[in-house]
């Protein structure tokens, strides 16, 4: 019992020192959260990843890939914006996280492209996902068209995408909604669409 309670204080404190290096951490203290990554304790785990957030760098992006694809919670969610955070390429990792079509993964991706200023570049990458076989895909992608387009822009969407000779009917149907519902029901849907994206985040 002692020896438990020893061990158990010892977890307690690593998570504790953990946790003030992910709030004041410089560049040197990520050595700290790579060396507890791997932890049993998930505490531990989750102030691990907060460190390497905070004071990683690019090399850490495939243990921090991998710790995302492996967990779930609110680790894999740290990870994953950590990863996508660190990462010198972006697509490349966002298009790994999509081709695992987990909702977590796939929400938090959509999300993180969602705050970023390179539109023209996000929409090219992301325009092939609308017509993934996944509807879990589809429909988190479809949020960042919703978030980020105008009513032009996204009638145009629209046109473009009922070009091709197969489609889905529920990006169809966003998109009709979004467009043609009456103003009092646009919002009901787009808060819908935000629940969709956001739901699963902590």
């Amino acid at each position: 019992m002692a020896q438990s309670d020893v061990t158990g204080r010892k977890v307690y404190y690593i998570a504790a020192a953990l946790a003030g290096l992910a709030h004041h951490g410089s560049p040197e203290d990520a050595e700290f959260g790579r060396q507890f990554l791997s932890h049993s304790d998930i505490d531990v785990r989750i102030e691990a990843v907060r460190v390497i957030h905070r004071c990683g760098n690019v090399s850490d992006v495939s243990s921090l890939i991998k710790t995302a694809e492996s967990s779930d919670g609110l680790v894999q969610e740290l990870a994953a914006k950590a990863a996508l955070a660190l990462t010198a390429d972006q697509h490349g990792v966002a298009g790994e996280f999509l081709r695992t079509e987990n909702e977590i993964l796939t929400s938090i991706t959509v999300a993180e492209l969602i705050a970023r200023d390179d539109i023209e570049q996000v929409v090219e990458f992301l325009k092939p996902y609308l017509y993934s076989e996944k509807d879990k895909v589809r429909t988190r992608v479809m949020a960042y068209f919703i978030f980020r387009y105008d009513e032009r822009q996204l009638a145009d969407l629209l046109m473009w995408y009922t070009s091709a000779d197969i489609y889905y009917f529920d990006v169809v149907c966003c998109l009709d909604r979004i467009l043609f519902a009456p103003l009092y029901l646009k919002s009901s849907y787009r808060e819908s669409v935000k629940g969709t994206l956001f739901g699963f985040l902590s």
